[in-house]
């Protein structure tokens, strides 16, 4: 490589450097191509009570973005389509809500600990056990959630899910 005889290795550095950061970064709203998203908030209970940890998603069906958000302790939930609590697109979405039972902690070493042993053997052909639901599982099922939101850009886009267990 004869760059070396024109540039100075300090140059070059600076010119490495540059170059790598041009691709970086841009502004702060992400990609122009990007839909306009409007904030989108809510609540949802299960059984007229606060429904903590579901996951809240806002799909639309097609290849547009989904929107989704996790509950707090109060139900409250805030879509996320980007960038965090962004919200979603304008339009018209079926939600879902699922509800999973979390892995339990094994008091087993972490994979970083020296005391870590791996497991002699895995099979690759064995699926993944399926995390329990917690709430009914149609309430995660596209065309079977019963329930629908429609974002606007004009709107408040407050939604409130009232979900049951029975």
């Amino acid at each position: 490589m004869l760059l070396h005889r024109f540039f100075r290795p300090s140059q070059l550095l600076a010119l490495s450097l540059v170059t790598m950061l041009s691709g970086c970064g841009g502004t702060p709203e992400g990609n122009a191509d990007r839909p306009k998203v409007y904030p989108v908030t809510g609540v949802v209970t299960l059984d007229g009570n606060p429904l903590e940890g579901a996951t809240v998603t806002f799909s639309s069906g097609s290849a547009a973005p989904s929107g989704f958000g996790k509950s707090d302790a109060s139900g409250k939930f805030s879509l996320t389509t980007f960038d965090a609590n962004d919200g979603a697109p304008a339009g018209s979405y079926q939600v879902l809500v699922t509800k999973t039972e979390e892995a339990a902690a094994t008091g087993a070493p972490s994979i970083d600990s020296a005391e870590y042993v791996p497991p002699k053997e895995i099979d690759p052909n064995r699926p993944a056990p399926k995390p329990k639901s917690l709430i009914p599982e149609k309430y995660g099922v596209y065309g079977k959630s019963g329930m629908d939101a429609t974002v606007t850009a004009d709107g408040k886009n407050e939604f409130k899910f009232d979900l049951s267990s029975k």
